[in-house]
């Protein structure tokens, strides 16, 4: 009994590991693809406050105090900038499509916190190890779900005028967040499979996620951004979950409408 516990740390840590690099591996390219859609004047805001002592992020900037949409339109005009837009949105559901899945069949799915119905879940394996399963429509949910997430952060970003460079995260600060981001996930499906009541497991992961905006983002944007996501997020799975016409997918300890209550 003792060596199939042990036997199964190893599992769930060389699944972690696995999905660690493939998130790090997944967000720097996209990361680079969505800073070249970015306007002109945000990318050189970016590289001027590189190059006035340290790595740009959204949290530490102060360069121009512009608002971004008046500059953006000044320098590259509307077309330029509604081209933008797309490419940030299409990354965007490239990046929940591909990382979304991964994170929920690892922390949630292996852990037992959730399974899929119908249609039936699939196995995916890595040179012979099964990571985790999940089903043929998850990566365009998550997809829709990156998608929607981009396009508040492009908007609300324009409405409070966040200040270029506070828009701009380093690659550095990008994979970190990601990181940080992965390790909440599977902490969560952690917690619960140890039986961690649904009040103490919430409050962790609160903190868990604000203390994670402070060092990365701090921006009214990105904590707006986290509250619609939290609420808008959790009605619709409670929505999917209860529709009468499919049967998608069910979590196994769900205690407020067939969701967990800490799930926002």
């Amino acid at each position: 009994r003792q060596c199939s516990f042990r036997a199964k740390r190893i599992s769930h840590l060389l699944r972690l590991v696995l999905l660690t690099c493939a998130a790090l591996l997944t967000a720097l390219p996209l990361q680079h693809v969505a800073f070249a859609a970015w306007p002109e004047a945000l990318r050189k805001a970016h590289r001027n406050s590189r190059g006035l002592g340290g790595a740009s992020t959204r949290k530490h900037s102060g360069f121009s105090h512009l608002p971004a949409r008046a500059e953006s339109r000044t320098s590259t005009g509307a077309d330029t900038e509604a081209s933008g837009f797309l490419t940030h949105g299409l990354v965007m559901y490239a990046a929940g499509a591909l990382l979304g899945p991964a994170l929920d069949g690892v922390s949630h799915g292996n852990f037992g916190v959730l399974s899929y119905h119908s249609p039936p879940p699939f196995p995916v394996t890595v040179a012979g190890i099964t990571l985790f399963s999940t089903a043929i429509w998850v990566p365009f949910l998550f997809g829709v779900a990156g998608l929607l997430i981009g396009v508040l952060y492009w908007w609300f970003d324009d409405i409070f005028q966040t200040e270029p460079t506070k828009r701009v995260a380093s690659s550095g600060q990008t994979l970190k967040a990601v990181v940080v981001f992965a390790l909440n996930y599977f902490a969560s499906g952690l917690m619960c499979s140890q039986g961690i009541a649904a009040g103490p497991l919430a409050l962790v992961l609160s903190a868990w996620a604000f203390a994670t905006w402070r060092i990365f983002d701090e921006t009214k944007t990105g904590l707006l951004v986290a509250v619609l996501t939290a609420v808008g997020g959790t009605l619709i799975e409670v929505f999917i979950i209860n529709a009468p016409w499919w049967d998608l997918y069910g979590y196994n300890q769900a205690d407020f409408w067939g969701v967990d209550s800490w799930i926002p």
